[in-house]
């Protein structure tokens, strides 16, 4: 039951080398979101961004204007007057917290949002001690402290909308991103290219065999593209163990994989492909590099409502040239950051600070090698499916 050359061509050469191109013209975006999504605040040197933040200083103006006379002794004049200094303390935070957009997101939420409120007030402070002395030629300490007080709540307020909107947005970015980076962060270029090879190789001896893979691969294929979300943890495990048979076909006795699951984990929900990729990295930068292969351990653990998942592989020891070596640290460390860092980025839009992810070399196997682990922590309330 052979098939024809020129299908068999185009299963290992043609398909899996334009699915490859096409992949690697969209890497380069996504190193892009990925340094995008962690930012603090959202983007604020747009002209839009500019816009909707002057469009906002204004009716603050016009409120405080309102609040110091009526209607009927509305002043045109001092509405101006307010609008230049509310501007220039908007246009002058903007701009500056534009700098510093980079900088407050390799920080935490609470010390990156108290220096950007702490840079408004300063910002506000100089304003406003100016607009007094050119006005009025002097300071007045009780002017001074009384708009301050002004300056401090509507920026607290403004910025406390400025960061939820930014969450907001990185959530629905999370969930869209898990959806585009299925076929190029979870399900890699040379997965499909191996795959394809071992069905190709295995239809004119096993085909039984070879419809298997098929079914798994196609399956593979139709969770990575579902709408992302919470899904249950036996649907995970069971995708899991999908693309395990695949790699199996193709490494044989190299591979094996010991799976430590807690009696019950009905009801427990994940996010979707939260897994599976842990276990290609295993496969693809542990066992696949050794030529005895190895074991990976996939252990699942419920402690006090915390769910945790490890993925444990032995780190291989190759000698190879100082050329493919830095070729392969490049490739590798690229391809790994990002689906770690895509891993973060949906806990924390799951969960928010109550996720982690830990990653650690700990003691090896019994040849003495050490292992990579990487640790998922997340809360987990187990309920009954039949239940919900």
């Amino acid at each position: 039951m052979a098939l024809p050359s020129s299908l068999l061509t185009f299963l290992q050469r043609d398909l899996p080398r334009h699915i490859k191109s096409s992949l690697q013209n969209s890497r380069v975006k996504d190193d892009s979101h990925l340094e995008q999504a962690q930012s603090l605040l959202p983007y604020l040197c747009s002209a839009s961004a500019v816009f909707g933040l002057v469009l906002i200083g204004e009716l603050i103006a016009l409120a405080l204007v309102l609040m110091d006379s009526s209607l009927s002794n509305f002043s045109w004049a001092q509405l101006g007057y307010v609008s230049m200094v509310v501007q220039w303390i908007v246009l002058l935070s903007a701009l500056l917290l534009c700098n510093l957009s980079l900088s407050l997101s390799r920080l935490s939420a609470l010390l990156g949002g108290i220096i950007a409120y702490a840079s408004v007030l300063l910002i506000a402070l100089f304003v406003i001690c100016a607009a007094l002395w050119l006005m009025e030629g002097y300071i007045s300490w009780l002017v001074l402290v009384k708009n301050m007080i002004i300056s401090a709540i509507f920026s607290g307020i403004l910025l406390r909308y400025l960061y939820v909107q930014q969450q907001l947005r990185l959530q629905q970015q999370a969930e869209l991103q898990s959806r585009i980076q299925a076929l190029h962060a979870r399900i890699r270029p040379h997965f499909l290219f191996n795959s394809m090879n071992a069905v190709a190789s295995l239809i004119p001896v096993d085909p039984v065999l070879a419809e298997k893979v098929v079914e798994d691969l196609s399956e593979v294929f139709r969770m990575s593209l579902q709408q992302a979300s919470l899904i249950p943890l036996e649907k995970e495990l069971e995708l899991c163990r999908r693309y395990v048979d695949i790699e199996q076909v193709r490494l044989g006795e190299r591979l094996i994989v010991e799976w430590q699951l807690p009696e019950n984990i009905d009801g427990i929900q994940v996010p979707s492909f939260i897994l599976q990729p842990l276990i290609e990295n295993a496969i693809y930068h542990g066992i696949q590099r050794l030529p005895d292969g190895g074991v990976v351990d996939v252990v699942v653990a419920l402690s006090d409502n915390v769910l945790q998942i490890a993925v444990r592989n032995p780190i291989p020891f190759l000698q190879v040239s100082d050329t493919d070596k830095l070729a392969q640290n490049t490739d590798n460390k690229k391809s790994n950051q990002m689906a770690l860092n895509n891993i973060k980025h949906r806990l924390q839009a799951h969960y928010g600070n109550e996720a982690a992810i830990e990653i650690e070399t700990v003691n090896g196997d019994k040849q003495g090698r050490e292992a990579y682990q990487v640790t998922l922590f997340c809360p987990c309330e187990p309920q009954s499916i039949a239940g919900e």
